[in-house]
């Protein structure tokens, strides 16, 4: 399929992900709404495995592609990820537009979307682990660096 493309405004997409996660979160309470935004990372993966391999044995190179996906669609400027232990990884992120809605959302005391983060748990969820993450860094706008410590479900 060839498909056009069309470039949506960052302001445009952080405005329209604040108001479906507030709508979520006044209708349903925050934490129904952070379900509902956990099975909407899920349903994402399940359109990304349809447009591309992931080596779901591998957890480094699974977040990998999911942020290359993430990347050329768009989403962000540029994800990068390394493993700074076993089983730790950095997470740099640049130039994405849902941080400020973000930001906003939880200071309001309503539930994200986390886009990233709940797709990249979907994946490591299918993987049987799990993660815990630390925001190192979220000084910038639009630039946010996390610590992920992965581990086996239990």
């Amino acid at each position: 399929m060839n498909e056009k493309t069309q470039v949506v405004q960052g302001t445009f997409f952080n405005s329209f992900v604040y108001s479906v996660c507030r709508a979520m979160s006044e209708r349903h309470g925050k934490d129904e709404a952070a379900r509902i935004l956990n099975r909407f990372g899920e349903l994402l993966l399940e359109e990304i495995l349809k447009d591309r391999r992931l080596d779901m044995a591998d957890p480094l190179a699974t977040l990998r592609g999911i942020a290359d996906y993430l990347v050329t669609s768009g989403y962000m400027e540029k994800i990068e990820i390394r493993e700074a232990e076993d089983l730790v990884y950095l997470i740099e992120m640049y130039g994405g537009p849902a941080h400020d809605s973000s930001q906003r959302l939880i200071a309001e005391g309503h539930s994200p979307s986390h886009l990233l983060t709940n797709t990249m748990f979907a994946a490591l969820d299918a993987m049987g682990l799990r993660a815990e993450l630390e925001h190192l860094d979220v000084s910038d706008a639009a630039n946010t660096t996390e610590r992920w410590q992965l581990s086996k479900k239990g």
